[in-house]
């Protein structure tokens, strides 16, 4: 969180932001998608609260691109190499995210 959002009043924001998040239909870890908002809102509080009201529509949306933005840029495809290949760099990448 910090790294995004270095003001502890803009924390205190992003957290009154993400309680608004309505995980009681979530059929998975609700942690994954905060976790996920705070990624692709990429610092901006305004991008939070977008997120949130796209993840209480359909939380899969974000975890797509928070999860694998280059398997949603390149859209989907029947080629299982390319495919694969898109798969293992967006593994890498949100690793890499985890880890920064």
């Amino acid at each position: 969180m910090q790294k995004y959002f270095s003001d502890v009043k803009i924390q205190q924001e992003v957290f009154i932001e993400l309680e608004k998040c309505k995980s009681d239909n979530w059929k998975i870890d609700k942690d994954r998608i905060l976790l996920s908002i705070v990624k692709c809102s990429n610092g901006n509080i305004d991008k939070i609260k977008q997120l949130v009201t796209m993840a209480n529509k359909d939380y899969r949306d974000v975890l797509a691109w928070a999860e694998y933005p280059n398997k949603m840029k390149q859209g989907f495809t029947n080629n299982k190499k390319v495919n694969s290949e898109i798969e293992k760099k967006d593994k890498e990448q949100f690793n890499n995210w985890l880890k920064s």
